[in-house]
């Protein structure tokens, strides 16, 4: 039952009076039959209403956890690969600069190489 459908009944309750024993005794009186003081059949679908409420929100919850927990496992493992990632990123960028390395000095040497005594 939501919050509006219960604010409902609570307001549309059939109250007890302070004495219900005047009220039977008026009636009688008057020649009427009492009638019950509470309404139990629509306490009962009232209460029934709100454990299936109850149930149905349990149950939603418990499928939210699961996929919270589906998430978040799926984060840790989005995680390992992003520092795995990172960490090729690094090594290879290690590489390349190594390899600049090498061929600067290479160049180097060509150039020393083509400047250097001529025979002749």
């Amino acid at each position: 039952m939501s919050g509006d459908a219960w604010g409902w009944a609570i307001s549309h309750a059939t109250t007890q009076p302070a004495n219900p024993s005047e009220v039977a005794s008026k009636e009688s009186d008057r020649g009427e039959q009492a009638e019950p003081v509470y309404d139990l059949d629509r306490l009962e679908r009232a209460i029934t209403g709100l454990v299936e409420d109850n149930a149905r929100l349990r149950e939603e919850a418990s499928q939210l956890r699961h996929t919270l927990d589906e998430r978040a496992a799926r984060i840790v493992r989005l995680e390992g690969e992003l520092r795995e990632s990172n960490q090729r990123r690094q090594d290879v960028a290690k590489r390349i600069d190594e390899l600049i390395s090498q061929m600067d000095a290479l160049d180097a040497q060509l150039a020393s190489a083509e400047t250097g005594p001529e025979v002749g």
